[in-house]
């Protein structure tokens, strides 16, 4: 069995109402829109790999990460907001990987600024 992942990430603003009080506590809704903000662009993003367990069980499916990419750009908090996979460690995975991703910052007038994003992973067997 040959595997296929593809990662996508997209930005999303992450209204105050859809984020755990606890997630990113004090760090600034920001989007595409909101002006004078440049979201962070991905450097390094590591493809997430199957457990043996999910690869046998052949589980696909598209997981949707909220992270933090910190003003270092370094992912920090992550949480799954749709799951896949919570028992055979296909969620685990993708939250393992996500977090060796690196990013250039998103910046706020010039200066490097945390914000929150989702990425989105789909892993897929071919």
């Amino acid at each position: 069995i040959a595997v296929t992942s593809v990662e996508q990430f997209k930005w999303v603003a992450q209204p105050a109402s859809t984020r755990p009080p606890d997630f990113a506590p004090g760090v600034p809704e920001a989007s595409v829109k909101t002006p004078g903000v440049t979201m962070p662009e991905p450097v390094q993003h590591p493809d997430p790999r199957y457990t043996a367990e999910t690869m046998r069980a052949k589980i696909t499916g598209r997981i949707e990460m909220q992270v933090l990419v910190t003003a270092a750009g370094t992912v920090g908090s992550v949480r799954v907001i749709r799951s896949v996979d919570p028992l055979l460690g296909l969620d685990d995975e993708a939250v393992k990987t996500a977090r060796r991703w690196t990013f250039k910052p998103a910046t706020r007038d010039g200066v490097a600024v945390p914000i929150v994003a989702t990425i989105e992973m789909i892993f897929s067997l071919r």
